[in-house]
């Protein structure tokens, strides 16, 4: 079409009643296109044996890896099969099929991903850096389904915020969802998040809900670690100091859920020239217990060494009933 940037196609064909064969070059720029060999056998089973796929992006070129990349698919049941897109030593493969009616059987892994220039392909604008390993196996039947994933981040940084790791396990059963990320700042610093939570599913309505009244755990903990870290998220931060520990909990349902928690910070530091705070020797440890809140410590010094003032603060709040502010509600289209 007239509005489309590819500036050079090729296409031939061969058709009959039983099969269809084509050849396809797809040339955007120099650097990206698209080279792919395709049979086409239309029956009540469709299927689509690609002999030959070539993606050219500006970063990478990927080539699948076998001459038998299979998709099947009808009204009920969609399978793919030998998908193993390579680049070097980064790899996207994908096995198995969906059976609407049936069990399920489905894998698709990515390994050794380099984000950047793979996300650079949709957002040139998101500074995400790293290498990322993903797994996903689907079981079970459309009805209940099965899910396993993991997730692997290594190298990280956004932007100039530097991490270790992110690692990540999922497994959704029986309507019951059970996780566990993990986010390493160093090898000795980290921050995890586990626990389980019910999800209400009705993949024929395509909608998947948090259940608010069956129960749910989470749980919240860090090792200590230095604010300044976080400084690299807000560059009119010119001093963030202090050493930060948190633990938190969050049990029974989410209509009515109970929370308990502490947080401390240590010999504080923030100076925000621009907004005109200096803010020293900031303390504070903070718990919560279900419906009761205490401040037990908060106390800065703000201002000059020569012209400074101390600001100190402890107290309990209760309050009736724990609401949560917010949940999911995703609804597919």
């Amino acid at each position: 079409s007239a509005a489309s940037d590819v500036y050079k196609r090729q296409v031939t064909a061969n058709y009959s009643q039983e099969e269809i064969q084509a050849k396809v070059h797809l040339q955007q720029s120099d650097n990206i296109g698209l080279h792919t060999e395709i049979q086409y056998f239309p029956a009540e089973t469709q299927r689509i044996l690609i002999p030959l796929l070539k993606i050219n992006l500006p970063e990478a070129s990927w080539q699948n890896t076998t001459d038998s990349l299979l998709i099947e698919f009808n009204d009920k049941y969609y399978s793919i099969q030998n998908l193993d897109l390579q680049n070097e030593n980064q790899s996207i493969s994908a096995n198995g099929y969906i059976d609407l009616q049936q069990e399920n059987d489905l894998t698709i892994s990515l390994q050794n991903i380099e984000l950047n220039p793979f996300i650079a392909n949709f957002n040139e604008q998101l500074p995400l850096y790293g290498n990322l390993d993903f797994n996903l196996a689907l079981a079970g039947n459309f009805d209940s389904p099965v899910v396993h994933s993991k997730l692997k981040l290594q190298n990280a940084k956004y932007g100039k915020l530097q991490f270790q790791a992110l690692t990540g396990n999922m497994q959704l059963q029986d309507q019951l969802v059970n996780i566990s990320l993990q986010l390493q700042r160093t090898k000795e610093d980290s921050i995890l998040l586990n626990g389980y939570f019910p999800l209400n599913i009705d993949p024929k309505a395509a909608v998947f809900e948090l259940n608010r009244e069956e129960p749910f755990a989470l749980n919240l903990t860090s090792s200590p670690f230095a604010l300044n870290w976080l400084q690299p998220l807000y560059p009119e931060i010119k001093q963030a100091k202090g050493v930060i520990t948190m633990q938190a909990a969050a049990t029974n349902t989410l209509s009515q859920p109970q929370l308990n928690a502490a947080v401390s910070l240590q010999n504080g530091r923030l100076e925000i020239p621009t907004l005109g705070v200096d803010y020293r020797k900031i303390n504070l440890l903070l718990q919560a217990d279900n419906n009761e809140i205490v401040l037990q410590d908060f106390s800065l010094q703000s201002g000059s060494k020569k012209k400074s003032g101390d600001l100190q603060l402890s107290g309990k709040l209760v309050v009736d009933t724990i609401e949560p502010v917010s949940y999911t509600h995703l609804t597919l289209p």
